[in-house]
C-alpha cells in the first residue's frame, strides 16, 4: 500500500469517528479535537507510525496525544514503514501539506 492511500483511509477513519485517542499522557475529550484538525492528526500518526517502525522513540518528544485509527496497521491496512526512508516520508507530507 502506499503511503497516500494509507493517509486517505486513516483520515477518512478519524472524520468517521473511528478511532481512540492513545499513547503519551494528555488525553483530550474527543468533543475537543476539532474537525478541521484532522487532516494535521492523521498526518501525526502516520509520522508516529514511522518512527516506532524505525524503533525512534523521538515520538514521545513530539506528541502529546495521537489519534490511532481503528483498523489500521493490520495486515491488510498497513504500510511497512521500514521500507522507506526519511526524505520519501517527507517529500509525502510536504504534497500532503500544500
Amino acid at each position: 500500500m502506499k503511503i497516500k492511500d494509507y493517509y486517505n483511509i486513516c483520515l477518512d477513519k478519524l472524520k468517521r469517528g473511528e478511532y481512540r485517542i492513545g499513547v503519551n499522557t494528555i488525553k483530550p475529550e474527543k468533543s475537543d479535537i476539532k474537525e478541521i484538525e484532522l487532516p494535521l492528526h492523521a498526518l501525526n500518526y502516520i509520522l508516529y507510525e514511522y518512527l516506532l517502525d524505525h524503533k525512534d522513540k523521538r515520538w514521545k518528544l513530539l506528541f502529546e496525544y495521537v489519534l490511532v485509527p481503528k483498523g489500521v496497521n493490520t495486515k491488510d491496512c498497513d504500510v511497512d514503514f521500514t521500507n522507506i526512508d526519511f526524505d520519501e516520508l517527507l517529500e509525502f507530507m510536504v504534497t500532503v501539506k500544500t
